[in-house]
C-alpha cells in the first residue's frame, strides 16, 4: 500500500491571532494531471434446470482433471471352437503430451453417485490389473511400473475427492432435517408482514416480529410458484499516483479557544483569510462483485402440496431445502404422502415344471392403496426368449389402467408360453405409475428404485422335452445301409448327431437317460436294442462332441442276414400319465437295411436237351 506523513503544527492563545499550518506528501511517482477511466466487467452465471416437470438435483461445482480416454478393439482366436472374438477395452494415461487438463465441473448429485465414482472404481481395477500384470513379467519394466502407480494414485485421491463431497452433502442434508442448519427466514416481502391484519382485520402490532422468523414455505401445486433472491455487493478499491496539497489558514481569535481548520482547493471570506492548493496524478484500480443468488419452489401438478424448510450451509452460505411434510406424485417426494401407491401381490404360480407346449399361469393381485384415483401400468421385463400375455394381448407393451379407483383392486392371471430353445424363465413382472414412467423412466432421470413401484421376481420353468437325435455320416446321405462280404470286420460303424446343438447340448438335458440304436427285421412288431463288441448297448449320449455328434460301432456278427429296420431313440425320465410327444422319448428316422454276408452257391446242374457238351 501507500504510505503518507501528515504533519501539523499549531499556536493557541487568548489574544491575538492563530496560524495552523497542514503538508501531506505522497512518495509515488506520477507523470501529469489526467483524467482516465477503465471498466472490464465479467457475469457468471449457474442455475439448475428451469423445466418444473423435472426433478432437481444438487449442483456442486469443483475443479478437478479431465482425462481423455481412448478405445481400444482386441481381437483374438479360439483355435479350439474356432471363433474369433473381439473384446473393447478402455485406455487412458497421466502424459505430459497435453491431452489431460484441469477444469471446472459442474456435476449433479446423482451423477457422481451413479456414474462418475463407479467409473473411477472401474478404471481402478483395471489399472490395478495392469500393475499386476507388469509386475508379474520376468523383466518389469520399472517406467511402466512407476507410470501405473501414478495412475492408481490419481484414481483413487479422485474417488476420495468425490466421496468426499458425497459424505460432505449427506451430512449437511441430515443437519438441516435435524433442524441444526441456520435457517433462512424473512421469506416474505417486509411491507406484507408489517401490514398483517388479524382475522378481525385487526392490526397485528406483533406480528411482524414473529413473521420474520418463518423459515418453511407451503405451497401447492397446479403452477403457483414462489421466487426468492438476495443480492449481496462488495467495492475494493486502490488509489495510486502522485498528490500534493498545502493549506494554511489564518482567523481571527477570541476570548475563549476556537479555530478555523478548511483543507481543500476553496476560499473563505470573513475575519482573516484561508488559502489552498493541490496538485494530483493519480491511478484509481478497483473490483465490484454483486452476487444474486435465489430459487424458485413450483409444481405443475394440481393436488400436489408441499412444506419446505429453507436453511443455509454453514460453509458456502448456499441454500439447503428440506421438505417436511405434503403430498405429492409423478413423482413422489421424500417426506410426502404418496398420492400413488401402487402394491401387485402374487396369487397362485406353477408347483410344478409345466409341459413345453402348455402356458405357465400367474396369478396377481393389483392395488391401488392411495386415497385417490390413479393411472396405473402392469409391465413385465427381463423375459427373453419367452412371450408373457394378459388377456390375449402381449406385455412387450405395458397394460395401461386408465382409472384405478381410490383403495381398488383387480386380479389378473398372465400367461407365458416359451418362443425359445429353453425351458427356464426368470423375469420381472411389475406395477407403476403411468405418469412417472413417461416422464422420468424412459429418459432415465431417475432410477427403479426412485419410482412408486412394486416387481415380482418370478420364474417359469417348464419340463425338457426329451433330447432329439437323427442321423449323421453315411446313412444319412444314403438313406440306407449294406453290410455283406466287403464288411471285414463284424461291426458297423453308425453316426448321429443333436440337431439342438450347440444351444442345449445332450448332457445339458437333466431328464436325459440314453439315446440307443435300435433294429428289427422288416416286418417284425418289437425292437431290439443295439449291442457293442463287448456285449453293452449301444448308448450315444456320452459321446458327444461339443458340436453335436456322436458315433459308435454296431456289432453285428451275431445277426442274421435279412432286411431290417434301424432307428436312434433318446429316452428320459417319464414324466406324467399322458405326455405330450417328445416328452419321454425321441425318436429318429427309420432307415432300412441289408445284411447279406453270405456269397451266393451253386445248388444244382442241369445240362439243357440238344446240345452237345
Amino acid at each position: 500500500g501507500t504510505s503518507a506523513c501528515f504533519e501539523a503544527s499549531g499556536y493557541e492563545g487568548e489574544l491575538g491571532a492563530e496560524y495552523e499550518s497542514h503538508h501531506l506528501r505522497a512518495t509515488l511517482k506520477a507523470s501529469g494531471n489526467h483524467d482516465e477511466s477503465m471498466t472490464l466487467t465479467t457475469r457468471f452465471s449457474l442455475k439448475t434446470s428451469e423445466d418444473a416437470g423435472l426433478p432437481s438435483g444438487h449442483l456442486i461445482i469443483t475443479p478437478s482433471l479431465t482425462v481423455k480416454f481412448s478405445e481400444t478393439r482386441v481381437v483374438s482366436y479360439n483355435l479350439t471352437e474356432c471363433e474369433s472374438h473381439s473384446d473393447t477395452i478402455i485406455t487412458w494415461s497421466l502424459g505430459e503430451s497435453g491431452s489431460n487438463l484441469n477444469s471446472f465441473t459442474l456435476k449433479a448429485y446423482d451423477d457422481i453417485v451413479g456414474a462418475e465414482i463407479p467409473t473411477l472404481q472401474a478404471n481402478l481395477e483395471a489399472a490395478q490389473a495392469e500393475l499386476a500384470a507388469q509386475q508379474a513379467e520376468s523383466d518389469p519394466d520399472s517406467t511402466l511400473i512407476e507410470a501405473s502407480l501414478n495412475k492408481i494414485a490419481k484414481v483413487e485421491e479422485a474417488i476420495q475427492g468425490w466421496q468426499g463431497i458425497i459424505n460432505y452433502t449427506d451430512g449437511i442434508l441430515a443437519q438441516a432435517e435435524a433442524g441444526e442448519l441456520r435457517a433462512l427466514t424473512g421469506l416474505m416481502p417486509r411491507e406484507l408482514m408489517d401490514s398483517a391484519k388479524n382475522l378481525d382485520f385487526s392490526k397485528a402490532d406483533e406480528a411482524s416480529a414473529e413473521l420474520e422468523r418463518y423459515d418453511a414455505i407451503s405451497f401447492t401445486g397446479g403452477g403457483h410458484a414462489y421466487e426468492y433472491s438476495e443480492s449481496s455487493h462488495t467495492a475494493n478499491t486502490e488509489t495510486t499516483g502522485k498528490l500534493m496539497e498545502n493549506s494554511y489558514d489564518a482567523g481571527a481569535m477570541y476570548e475563549g479557544k476556537a479555530r478555523i481548520v478548511a483543507v481543500g482547493p476553496w476560499l473563505m471570506t470573513g475575519a482573516g483569510y484561508e488559502r489552498s492548493a493541490s496538485t494530483a496524478d493519480t491511478t484509481e484500480t478497483g473490483t465490484e462483485v454483486e452476487s444474486t443468488r435465489g430459487f424458485m419452489l413450483q409444481d405443475d401438478d394440481s393436488g400436489d402440496k408441499f412444506v419446505v424448510k429453507v436453511s443455509r450451509d454453514p460453509n458456502f452460505n448456499t441454500f439447503v431445502f428440506t421438505t417436511v411434510a405434503g403430498r405429492s406424485k409423478c413423482p413422489h417426494e421424500h417426506n410426502t404422502y404418496a398420492r400413488e401407491q401402487p402394491q401387485i401381490t402374487l396369487l397362485q404360480q406353477p408347483t410344478s415344471d409345466v409341459f413345453p407346449s402348455e402356458a405357465a399361469v400367474f396369478k396377481v393381485l393389483l392395488v391401488n392403496a392411495a386415497n385417490e384415483a390413479a393411472q396405473y401400468e402392469l409391465y413385465a421385463r427381463d423375459f427373453e426368449g419367452a412371450d408373457i400375455h394378459l388377456n390375449g394381448a402381449t406385455l412387450m407393451k405395458a397394460h395401461f389402467y386408465e382409472q384405478m379407483p381410490a383403495e381398488g383392486q383387480y386380479e389378473e392371471a398372465v400367461y407365458v408360453t416359451r418362443s425359445a430353445n429353453k425351458y427356464s424363465f426368470d423375469f420381472k413382472l411389475g406395477f407403476r405409475s403411468r405418469c412417472e414412467r413417461e416422464l422420468f423412466l424412459v429418459t432415465g432421470s431417475w432410477p427403479p428404485s426412485a419410482f412408486q413401484s412394486e416387481e415380482l421376481s418370478l420364474t417359469a420353468n417348464f419340463l425338457e422335452a426329451c433330447s432329439l437325435v437323427d442321423w449323421a455320416g453315411d446313412i444319412q446321405r444314403e438313406q440306407g445301409f449294406v453290410i455283406n462280404t466287403n464288411q471285414k470286420s463284424g461291426a458297423m460303424e453308425v453316426k448321429v448327431y443333436n440337431p439342438e446343438a450347440p444351444d442345449r447340448l445332450w448332457a445339458d438335458n437333466h431328464r436325459l437317460e440314453e439315446i440307443v440304436l435300435e433294429y428289427r427285421r422288416v416286418g417284425d412288431i418289437s425292437w431290439r436294442s443295439a449291442q457293442l463288441e463287448n456285449g453293452s448297448y449301444v448308448d450315444f449320449a456320452s459321446e458327444e462332441s461339443p458340436y453335436g455328434y456322436a458315433k459308435l460301432n454296431w456289432h453285428v456278427a451275431s445277426i442274421p442276414d435279412g432286411n431290417y429296420e434301424i432307428r436312434a431313440a433318446s429316452h428320459c425320465t417319464p414324466a406324467g400319465l399322458d405326455p405330450p410327444e417328445n416328452i419321454n422319448q425321441a425318436l429318429s428316422t427309420v432307415i432300412v437295411g441289408v445284411l447279406d454276408r453270405v456269397p451266393p452257391t451253386l445248388f444244382d446242374h442241369t445240362p439243357e436237351t440238344g446240345l452237345n457238351t
